[in-house]
């Protein structure tokens, strides 16, 4: 039984994962190394008390309807919300709670694992936004290449109305010009492709100004 526990909590206190369990109260009765380190607090000031996470206000709501949904028939349910840490910094956390029930069918402790999701959240909001801006920008330059589009189209018109028309080479300087306006746009394109694709990096402000 000793070897048991032993290895138990070797695993328990090696985990990455934030681990907890509190009694309904919310006095805490276990957290691992991860769950203190996390907090920035000694697990023995945690154990034995009703420690609580700083939640932002407009939060408190979905994790009262979160614990309240926990009953014997579906004693697991999982969250992401926000949690403020002691430096004040804003953080998103993930969340599976389980309640555990007695003989009775009553809540006697709550056993919960949850880790630190904010670079997740944040990369996900930074792709959503590239997509967006590559979208207006596809958009726009779409819009524009159908605009030289509608202009070659005049002038290759204007030809067919006056195949006799003396001034020829007008005509084939402004065909070249709309060329050229298209061609220009489509190597833009290429410029932004790879944005949100490629990793960011610092650039030397110096050295771009003095390119542009």
């Amino acid at each position: 039984l000793r070897e048991s526990e032993a290895r138990y909590k070797g695993i328990i206190d090696t985990q990455e994962e934030l681990i907890s369990r509190t009694l309904p109260d919310g006095t805490h009765i276990f957290a691992n190394p991860a769950y203190c380190r996390y907090y920035e607090k000694p697990c023995d000031e945690i154990l034995g008390s009703r420690f609580r996470p700083r939640i932002p206000h407009e939060e408190h709501s979905l994790i009262r309807k979160h614990f309240a949904s926990l009953t014997r028939e579906n004693p697991v349910a999982y969250i992401q919300h926000r949690v403020i840490l002691p430096d004040g910094e804003v953080h998103w956390q993930s969340w599976t709670d389980q309640a555990i029930f007695n003989e009775k069918g009553e809540i006697v402790e709550y056993q919960s694992v949850g880790r630190d999701i904010t670079e997740m959240i944040l990369a996900e909001e930074t792709g959503e936004m590239a997509k967006r801006k590559l979208t207006l920008l596809s958009r726009i330059t779409r819009h524009d290449i159908l605009n030289q589009i509608t202009i070659l189209k005049f002038f290759l018109d204007q030809a067919r109305e006056e195949p006799d028309h003396t001034d020829i080479g007008d005509f084939i300087v402004k065909l070249d010009r709309v060329a050229k306006n298209i061609e220009s746009q489509i190597a833009f394109t290429r410029e932004y492709e790879d944005i949100g694709v490629k990793v960011p990096v610092w650039q030397n402000v110096r050295e771009v100004l003095s390119k542009v």
